[in-house]
């Protein structure tokens, strides 16, 4: 199998893989302090936080810079002028999301009793975070793996940095993360801009038809991204729910840790995706290179889905405060989740390229629904564990689904 891979990609994989590890490890030197400093409510708050930034996350630029990553190697489109079309979009949606706030912020912080500002901070965080995806996408368009790994491990570095700093020595309890990730976010958007402009990466010239072209791909694609968002969130809201804040705290110091699994499987997705797309727009397209290379990638997210099951069943004890003992039990439902998700991200790559997002988009909205109704049936039944096992169930029916619609929409044999 290992002879039909594509040299290039095992090496880039390879290096994002490094960096990932690096960058995981930082956050796992944080959180055996943060589990002794904040209590499992206090967790619960910033998970509430973490979930409201991952849902408006995917609406800012609607799923315009995954248009540039289709067009990247198409000559008959000027990247610059393609580039900055996105970040225009990213900041009129940002804009409308703001305004949004302000008309339903008091609502939404009073259903989830977090402070207003907080909703505030996240839309200029996640749109902090569009601009520095933008030269992270540069360096991984361009397979500059040092460049990239040094710039997102700097980011880890500097936020765990703060985080600490704000919480154990400035006493500011749930506080301290929310403050940290601006801060850090502030400043490496700074920096992005700084280099996209000194490298000429940019148009002051946007070409309309380009952001027709944009949205007419994005804008479909973006309830595929909203609803991806919520089927790896909706276990969260529902505990908030059902449950309560404490519960929450457990739970996510648990998907933290087995969501180790789910940073290896982005990594893995940096590399193979430019890769995928130069592979399959190629004249002499290998098939069964693209086929055994999903294959490997699968075994390897399988096998490490384990490693991280078996090593937080002998260590958990030591790492983390006793009051989050509890969250051993989740570690293993939602390593191996993540592994199977590893199946539905490379099939979804087939249905990007023949432009299929609104298929992407039914198949992910789909599993939202379902996940709301196995995530209230499986925590009713068991508890805590059972928003874990409602994780995995959901993943493993959307991946099955996904990888039969690819199939037969583009066979790899």
């Amino acid at each position: 199998m290992i002879k039909h891979l594509d040299l290039k990609v095992i090496e880039n994989i390879s290096g994002y893989i490094l960096y990932t590890i690096i960058s995981s490890v930082v956050p796992f030197f944080t959180m055996p302090i943060l589990t002794r400093y904040l209590s499992p409510e206090q967790y619960g708050l910033i998970a509430i936080y973490v979930v409201y930034t991952a849902i408006i996350g995917s609406l800012v630029g609607v799923s315009t810079l995954t248009a540039f990553t289709k067009i990247y190697y198409d000559e008959k489109y000027e990247n610059r002028s393609y580039l900055s079309i996105s970040i225009l979009v990213s900041l009129l949606s940002a804009l409308i999301l703001f305004i949004l706030v302000y008309v339903s912020g008091d609502y939404i912080a009073d259903l989830y009793n977090i402070q207003l500002w907080w909703l505030y901070v996240g839309v200029i965080l996640v749109f902090f975070e569009n601009i520095i995806s933008v030269q992270t996408l540069l360096y991984r368009m361009k397979s500059k793996v040092f460049k990239f790994g040094l710039f997102q491990l700097c980011r880890v570095m500097l936020r765990a940095g703060i985080t600490i700093y704000l919480v154990v020595a400035m006493d500011f309890e749930e506080n301290g993360p929310i403050i940290s990730g601006i801060i850090t976010a502030s400043i490496f958007m700074v920096i992005s801009i700084y280099v996209l402009y000194t490298n000429r990466s940019l148009s002051l010239h946007p070409n309309l038809e380009y952001a027709k072209h944009a949205l007419r791909f994005g804008i479909p694609l973006t309830p595929h991204v909203l609803f991806g968002a919520l089927s790896t969130t909706i276990d969260k809201i529902v505990i908030a729910i059902m449950l309560t804040k404490e519960e929450l705290g457990i739970y996510a110091v648990g998907f933290a840790i087995g969501g180790l699994i789910k940073s290896l499987e982005g990594a893995v997705y940096i590399a193979y995706q430019p890769w995928f797309f130069q592979e399959i727009s190629s004249d002499k397209c290998d098939n069964k290179k693209i086929r055994n290379s999903s294959y490997l990638i699968l075994i390897g997210l399988l096998l490490s889905s384990l490693t991280v099951i078996l090593i937080s069943n002998i260590f958990l004890q030591y790492y983390v405060g006793e009051r989050f003992l509890k969250a051993v039990e989740i570690i293993p439902w939602i390593a191996m989740a993540f592994a199977i998700n590893g199946i539905f991200t490379m099939a979804n790559q087939v249905v990007m390229y023949k432009e299929k997002t609104g298929v992407i988009s039914l198949i992910t909205f789909s599993s939202v629904l379902l996940g709301v109704f196995l995530n209230y049936i499986l925590i009713e039944t068991n508890g805590l564990v059972g928003a874990a096992q409602a994780i995995l169930l959901l993943m493993s029916i959307r991946a099955l689904t996904m990888w039969i619609y690819s199939n037969r929409l583009y066979p790899l044999g």
